[in-house]
């Protein structure tokens, strides 16, 4: 199976913007374990809820898709990147993660004194791993 250029772009995306994911998936976390519900239980009787807190929490964490979504993007980038060679690490901290300035492919290129296409060719490999990595592949 091969990705769509759509998927592509969106797995760039991704990588881009792993701090924003990172962020909502912590601030998803905590609106899941820490909302206070009101007792509808009033008058008795036994409620089917989980009493112990930790177990609750991980019942809630598990079942809730939002979250889950956030954790499979930040997940996939992260263990991507622990995969990778210094080069192609490199090639992430100037196009995805330098929050100082665009580089175009060609000038990382000239930075890393290769040819264009295999800058190209490296990026489909980041992308492509990252996509099998989602269960995309």
């Amino acid at each position: 199976m091969k990705l769509s250029r759509l998927e592509r772009k969106m797995i760039e995306e991704y990588w881009k913007d792993i701090d924003y994911y990172r962020d909502k998936m912590n601030f998803r976390f905590w609106q899941v374990t820490e909302q206070k519900e009101q007792d509808t239980n009033i008058g008795g009787g036994k409620s089917s809820d989980i009493s112990d807190t930790t177990a609750r929490k991980a019942m809630l964490i598990a079942n809730d898709g939002t979250y889950q979504h956030y954790k499979k993007i930040v997940e996939a980038v992260e263990d991507t990147y622990e995969e990778l060679d210094n080069q192609l690490k490199q090639i992430v901290h100037m196009r995805f993660w330098n929050k100082y300035e665009f580089i175009e492919w060609e000038n990382i290129a000239i930075h890393l004194n290769v040819a264009t296409s295999t800058v190209f060719r490296w990026r489909n490999y980041i992308i492509d791993l990252t996509a099998k990595k989602m269960g995309w592949l």
